[in-house]
């Protein structure tokens, strides 16, 4: 015996498309107010979320402190001469530097081009970047030629008892 199919009538095979009416055209056409709803919801969840972003990083600047750490003995460094310390974490090299009897200056060892590191040259009272010859005002740390954009981080220093103890940076 052969099995044979029973074939609908069509008008019971479409019968749901009475009860549920769909024109295809319409299914994919978006209406104006639609895509302006879509668009101020999505524009508006970013600008919630970067003011999230920008409060916390706001209050996080606030409420850390960095420590107090003590870089060396004033003694110990000579008038045009340099010493590395690391500031505030272990990662983070810096640069103290004595041009003068009474002024020392600190500065974070890292380019603002492309985070390399400087080296100073005393006779020339420059910061020299030899990853893109940038160079930085030994005395200020601005940036004098080259590709960095803006001057290097300055560590506050403090004087106490003969020493001298970094307390900060100064951006």
């Amino acid at each position: 015996m052969d099995k044979i199919k029973k074939v609908q009538p069509l008008s019971e095979s479409t019968k749901w498309r009475e009860d549920f009416p769909v024109d295809e055209v319409k299914e994919h056409f978006i209406e104006r107010r639609e895509f302006t709803k879509f668009l101020l919801l999505i524009s508006g969840s970013f600008v919630v979320g970067q003011l999230y972003i920008g409060l916390q990083n706001f209050f996080r600047k606030s409420a850390a402190q960095l420590p107090i750490k003590k870089i060396a003995a004033i003694d110990s460094i000579q008038v045009n001469n340099f010493i590395t310390f690391t500031y505030p974490d272990k990662g983070d090299t810096c640069l103290l530097i004595r041009l003068s009897e009474t002024k020392f200056v600190a500065y974070s060892n890292k380019c603002t081009h492309l985070m390399c590191p400087v080296i100073p040259k005393m006779e020339e009272k420059q910061l020299y970047c030899p990853c893109h010859a940038g160079y930085f005002d030994m005395t200020n740390g601005s940036p004098l030629a080259g590709p960095p954009p803006r001057a290097l981080a300055r560590v506050k220093l403090k004087f106490h008892n003969g020493d001298i103890y970094a307390e900060g940076m100064a951006i």
